[in-house]
């Protein structure tokens, strides 16, 4: 079955590869008749014949691979030897035969033939009766008989006798040929019995009888074949037709004729016919040959055996191949083909005579003085030794090469003509130039040698500066080596010496208490230089001064008493010395006395309302506390509390406690384990005992109260020190309430995150459980409400709280899923419920159909409350907006501000002759339009190349689909790590986006933009295209420059604002404090003497964005998409650089920067300006407005960085949307009177220049707004004054001398002329070197 098997698919990969009316039918799986392929074109076949096999037992498989290797050898013979003659025959050449090795007798008597019947007959002879062995033993007999001659019978008669019943003796009568042994046939000398000597054509094989007739015998019979032929199966039958051979005749009945129906086709029979057949497809073809040999037998590499290569060249009849090659005419071409190539080389006369072939062999043959031994022309083509076509190849490459060398010299002829034309004149120029180059080399050389003068003399100059300075500086170090020897506390105050020696008594406490006696003697003989050196700084207190006093009385009492009165002198006026010391030095309990006094001082200042005497009073009551405070501190006199920390930090921290215990008790009770719930009980009625010792929230709130109100009587009183001190108490209060609200508002929202219920505890401590995502939402946009009423109102600590509580809100929005997640799980279950109804799983249908009614549900819930809104229809292919109210652009996006209530209020705050001012007054900037389809990388590059930071997003229609900033890059594609190449930039824009046209009130546009925190907002014309986009830090810095100039030219619109603004709210004294220091020296004719918030303020609570160089790309990202701030590179403490989201997109997304891979410092911006924490907001605006940043990191004078704010910082801490309105409208009736003004006083210069043309109004400098200057001493380097410049962005720094007055000025034209072009050192050369002096 294998065996029919394995021919049916052999059949199948036939038929495959032939012509395709060979290809297998569609139905049935009966093999298809192979038929001719009539293509032209042929076929391309490799075979891979078998190698010869002589192993030290050889049995039948071997004797068919060498049958295949010797049928194949006889085919390369014929073809190679005999094809290559008869063509020489066929072509009339005169050639001698050569003789080879012919195999044709071995192939005999394998297959037969030649009067013999061939090995392989007489095995298919042998299948008879008896055991294997005897029928092998039957094959090697009649073979010996056959093939080895007389002897050979004999010795078979003779092995054939020793079996157990053996076949009689054959008739010896068949003739004398039968006698005679085969050439390549051997019997062996030893077991005869067993084996016989076949001599191939690679050699002689030994081959072992064993198995031989049953290795022969098909044991699939006919009958088999015809019952698996008869099966039911299509396959089976295909299988068994096609393992069947074709029946050579048919009887009278037409069944075919079979020898045997037990008997089958033996395997030597079908192995024969396949191979002649292979032989038959050979013939048909034309073949070529590939010879492997091996270098040697055992596989060894660099190993070259001769004789074993010899002898497979010999076998493989390579011998006779090469030496018809040599006797033979290795090259033959075509007769046409040979002419072409050659008959150049006749001359023209010779070419004359005659043409043709035989004139051509003619003529060449006697040049060369050639026989017909070297080249012999056939019929169709001419043959040639391979010496002889090289030599005729040589002489057409000679031939062509004299040729060319003619050609060739003809052409240098007529280039020599034209080349001496321009010799004479080249001649000329070049010495022209050769003078010009030496004059320049001189120039060049004395130059140079100035110039290594003058650098060596500043080099030794240097040189002998810096050897001094090392000195200076080797001595300082030794000095302060030996210092450290001589004193090791040298470098240390008293405080830092008492608080060391504090803590070895300790050390040597632990140590004596844990006996460890080597330690506490190391420490003693620490302690003893230490308090020598405690001792040494101790200041002069009244204490030490007694002391000192006592000392030297002593000394002068016993001088006295010893009547040594040359002591007594010296020890009198020491004395002396120290007695009037104590006037200086009083007591702690006179120092607190005059610390009352002082107290009582100012406040008997304060009843009077003498507030200047207040004030000197309060600062002598300020240094009576500090020298109290100094004397206490040196007598070591501070009190410290005596009662350990307590481990509980706060109330909440307690109530979590005494909860934790509680449970414990229970849990007790509950196991019945009462000692253990005595002992928690004792631990609870501690923790109980507790709670007065740490206040709650309501008593806190109710602490706080009452200072405030404290604070509010001192401010009243004028008591501000008192109210200073309070202010201090109420924020250290607050912190502890936020602290605590946050720790009970924390542990309560742990404890039911745990339990996997979305919920929270609100600013009252009730806890709410949110059930949907609509209530999340609600209670979001509740506390947006909350945090923006606490920003109006400057109560920045309640915002914090605020942010805090909305933060956590949001962090629940990830438990709560949207309509749209909704939706999509409902689709995906239905979807799933259905696949499972098709296969009949009811059982997981059900289930699911309960899940797709609970989400349906909810779906319908959700869309209750928040229903889809339905799309307008767009007129045109940009938005459309109203001109009558901006209202509708912003409804989308903000429900907390009405514009037609603002503009009615500040309608009739304002003048009634005031006219609104459209946007187009704003001068909006020019749009970068990008399309949805784009990539956010392509919209990056954009951006960047246009140094935009606000991209519009169109549709296919052209309408406006989007807008995209530099935050929303940031925020909705570097922190969820998506890729810029690949998505588009309609995933993550925000989508229709309000807008305003251009004839729309512009103080409503820009009031929207702040009380929404708009950045960006899109402006249309009145068709509804999109014209510019409205940027708030430019209309804000446009507002302030207005008015600085109306200011200047005596204009009341800067006090209209302040007094609008006032007056919308409720004339605040900090708020016209905040509008004086935004606008400076414009407001502060009208709220002079107040403060505004500091920038510390505005930072409180608030998370920073602080990274350090080497922080990843993505990193700062998503720290920067958290916190919305631009990120601070700090290194060790101090502020190195600047990141902000423009630099990501335009730095990093632009240049498609690995983002996991680069570090920020690669792309920040080094060495920012930054100001100090106390720093007010106003001042801050003000910075950002004179420089044009946009963000401002925030340090403290040592260097720590606070963090950082932006615009919209400021403008929310500075005051609320309606005074902003103030300001904007001001600033559009400044711009109004502007231009009204700058009508009129061009038409008053023109009538003045007629009637007096000799006088003019020359304006001020001041008028230019000259920038703020970039100031540098003269002895500061070069490199120096760069990096300032660099820092400030600036291009010119002024330079001052010693005394402070102006020096010169250097530009970075002077450091590219002075400094770069003339090589000079940026590091060592001085500025005052290069500058422009005077």
């Amino acid at each position: 079955v294998y065996s029919s098997l394995f021919t049916w698919m052999v059949s199948k990969v036939n038929a495959t590869l032939a012509s395709h009316d060979a290809v297998i039918a569609e139905s049935g799986f009966s093999p298809p008749p192979v038929k001719y392929n009539p293509d032209p074109t042929g076929f391309i076949g490799v075979l891979d014949i078998y190698g010869f096999e002589n192993f030290d037992t050889n049995g039948f498989e071997q004797l068919l691979i060498n049958y295949a290797n010797e049928k194949l050898q006889r085919h390369f013979n014929r073809h190679l030897f005999e094809v290559e003659q008869n063509l020489y025959s066929s072509e009339g050449v005169d050639w001698t035969y050569i003789s080879f090795n012919d195999n044709k007798p071995c192939l005999e008597l394998i297959e037969g033939g030649g009067g013999n019947v061939g090995l392989l007959s007489t095995l298919d002879d042998c299948g008879g009766m008896g055991t294997a062995t005897e029928r092998d033993v039957n094959f090697l007999a009649q073979i010996h008989q056959k093939f080895g001659g007389s002897k050979g019978a004999s010795n078979s008669n003779n092995s054939v006798a020793h079996g157990k019943k053996k076949k009689k003796k054959k008739s010896m009568s068949s003739g004398q040929k039968e006698n005679e042994a085969h050439q390549n046939f051997i019997m062996p000398k030893f077991r005869q019995d067993r084996e016989f000597i076949v001599i191939h054509y690679a050699g002689e094989v030994r081959y072992t009888v064993t198995g031989f007739v049953e290795k022969n015998v098909e044991t699939l019979s006919n009958e088999l074949k015809d019952l698996g032929a008869s099966s039911s199966k299509t396959f089976t039958v295909g299988m068994f037709a096609t393992a069947t051979p074709p029946s050579p005749s048919h009887d009278a009945t037409g069944t075919p004729a079979r020898r045997s129906t037990i008997r089958g086709v033996s395997v030597a029979s079908q192995f024969r016919t396949s191979l002649q057949m292979l032989v038959m497809d050979l013939e048909c073809t034309q073949p070529h040959y590939v010879r492997c040999i091996k270098p040697n037998t055992m596989k060894s590499p660099n190993a070259f055996e001769s004789g074993e290569v010899l002898r497979q060249l010999r076998y493989a009849g390579m011998m006779e191949t090469i030496r018809i090659r040599r006797e033979g005419y290795a090259l033959r071409e075509e007769h046409e083909s040979f002419y072409k190539r050659f008959h150049l080389l006749l001359s023209s006369a010779e070419a004359k005579k005659g043409d043709g072939i035989s004139h051509l062999v003619k003529v060449l043959s006697k040049r060369l003085n050639l026989t017909d031994a070297e080249w012999q022309i056939g019929h169709t083509k001419i043959f040639l030794k391979r010496e002889l076509a090289s030599k005729l190849e040589f002489l057409a490459h000679l031939r062509v090469h004299i040729a060319a060398r003619i050609v060739g010299k003809f052409g240098r002829r007529v280039a020599q003509k034209r080349a001496s034309k321009l010799l004479s004149s080249w001649g000329r120029f070049r010495v022209f130039v050769l003078r010009k180059n030496r004059k320049i080399a001189a120039v060049n050389k004395i130059s140079s040698a100035f110039r290594m003068h003058k650098e060596r003399k500043a080099y030794r100059s240097v040189l002998a500066c810096t050897v001094r300075l090392q000195c200076l500086g080797r001595r300082v170090v030794a000095r302060e080596r030996v210092r450290k020897l001589r004193d090791p506390y040298w470098d240390k105050t008293f405080k830092e010496l008492n608080v060391l020696h504090s803590e070895m008594l300790s050390q040597l406490d632990k140590a004596a208490g844990a006996k460890d006696f080597k330690a506490a003697a190391n420490l003693e003989k620490k302690i003893a230089p230490l308090k020598e050196a405690l001792e040494l700084k101790r200041p002069l207190t009244r204490s030490v001064l007694e002391s000192r006093i006592s000392e030297v009385q002593i000394l002068l009492d016993d001088a006295v008493a010893r009547k040594n009165f040359q002591e007594c002198a010296p020890l009198q006026d020491k004395l002396e010395g120290l007695v009037k010391q104590r006037a200086d030095l009083p007591t702690i309990e006179e120092l607190k006395e005059a610390v009352r006094l002082a107290e009582q001082e100012v406040s008997n200042a304060a009843a009077r309302r003498d507030f200047t005497g207040a004030a000197s009073a309060q600062s002598a009551l300020d240094k009576a506390n500090d020298r109290l405070e100094e004397a206490m501190g040196s007598e070591g006199d501070d009190e410290k509390e005596d009662s350990a920390p307590s481990r509980f930090q706060s109330r909440a921290d307690l109530e979590c406690a005494i909860t934790e215990v509680s449970k414990r008790i229970d849990d007790a009770i509950a196991k019945k384990e009462f000692n253990k719930a005595t002992e928690n009980q004792t631990e609870l009625d501690e923790l109980e005992k507790l709670r007065p010792t740490l206040p709650s929230i309501e008593e806190l709130e109710a602490k706080l109260n009452e200072v405030k109100s404290m604070m509010d009587e001192a401010i009243k009183k004028k008591n501000f020190k008192d109210a200073d001190a309070l202010h201090k108490d109420v924020d250290d209060l607050e912190k502890k309430l936020d602290e605590e609200k946050s720790k009970m508002a924390l542990d309560e929202n742990e404890s039911s995150s745990q339990e996997g219920v979305p919920t929270f505890t609100n600013e009252t401590g009730d806890t709410i459980i949110f059930e949907n995502r609509h209530k999340l939402v609600e209670e979001i946009n509740r506390y947006k409400a909350l945090l923006q009423s606490a920003l109006d109102a400057k109560k920045f600590k309640d915002a914090s709280r605020h942010q805090q509580s909305l933060d956590k809100l949001e962090e629940l929005k990830s438990m709560l899923p949207t309509a749209e997640e909704l939706g999509e799980q409902l689709a995906k279950k239905k979807a799933e419920m259905n696949d499972a109804i098709q296969k009949k799983d009811f059982v997981n249908a059900e289930a699911l159909n309960e899940v797709v009614e609970v989400l349906e549900k909810k779906l319908e819930e959700e869309r209750k409350h928040n229903p889809v809104p339905v799309p307008t229809q767009k007129v045109s292919s940009a938005p459309v907006v109203a001109k009558a109210s901006i209202k509708a652009a912003f409804k989308d996006r903000t429900n907390s501000f009405d514009i037609a209530k603002a503009a009615a209020k500040v309608a009739k705050s304002a003048a009634p002759l005031r006219k609104e001012r459209p946007v187009s007054k704003l001068r909006p900037k020019a749009p970068v339009i990008a399309h949805s389809d784009n990539t956010v990388l392509a919209v990056t590059q954009l951006l960047a190349s246009k140094r935009g930071d606000a991209a519009i997003i169109t549709d296919n229609s052209g309408g406006l689909a989007g807008i995209i900033t530099d935050t929303d890059v940031t925020r909705r594609v570097v922190a969820k790590q998506l890729p810029a190449s690949s998505t588009r930039v309609s995933d993550v824009m925000t989508a229709n986006p309000s807008c305003v046209s251009m004839s729309d009130p512009a103080t409503e546009a820009m009031v929207t933009m702040v009380e929404n925190r708009f950045r960006h907002l899109p402006v249309t014309d009145d068709s509804g295209a999109i014209v510019g986009v409205l940027d708030i830090a430019k209309c804000l810095n446009d507002a302030i420059s207005k008015l600085e100039k109306s200011q200047e030219k005596g204009s009341s619109a800067a006090e209209d604002a302040v007094k609008q603004m006032a007056s919308l709210q409720g004339a605040g004294g900090n708020q016209a404090a905040a509008l004086q220091a935004l606008l400076g020296p414009l407001l502060s004719q009208a709220f002079s003497g107040q403060s505004s918030p500091t920038l510390r303020t505005i930072l409180a609570g608030k998370p920073s964005t602080i990274v350090s160089p080497r922080t990843t790309l993505q990193e700062t990202g998503m720290m920067m998409a958290e916190a919305r701030k631009a990120a601070l590179v700090v290194e060790s403490g101090r502020l190195v650089g600047i990141f902000g989201f423009k630099d990501m997109m335009s730095r990093a997304i632009a240049k498609e920067l690995p983002l996991d891979l680069t570090p920020v410092s690669t792309v920040m911006t080094p060495n920012p300006e930054a100001v100090s924490p106390d720093t007010t907001v106003m001042e801050a605006l003000q910075i950002m407005h004179d420089n044009k940043f946009l963000t401002l990191p925030v340090c403290e004078s040592n260097g720590s960085v606070i963090g950082i704010v932006d615009v919209m910082d400021c403008v929310y801490a500075s005051g609320g949307a309606e005074g902003w309105r103030s300001i904007f409208s001001s600033a559009m009736e400044c711009d109004d009177v502007t231009e009204t003004a700058s009508v009129h006083s061009y038409r008053s210069a023109s009538v003045r220049s007629v009637k007096k043309p000799q006088k003019d109004n020359a304006r001020p400098v001041s008028k230019l707004r000259p920038k703020k200057p970039i100031l540098q001493n003269e002895s500061e380097t070069v490199l120096a004054v760069t990096q300032m410049l660099a820092s400030k962005r600036g291009d010119a720094a002024i330079i001052t001398d010693e005394s402070g007055g102006l020096a010169g000025i250097i530009t970075d034209t002077d450091v590219t002329r002075r400094v770069v072009a003339k090589q000079l050192p940026a590091s060592s050369t001085r500025v005052s070197d290069v500058m422009t002096a005077n």
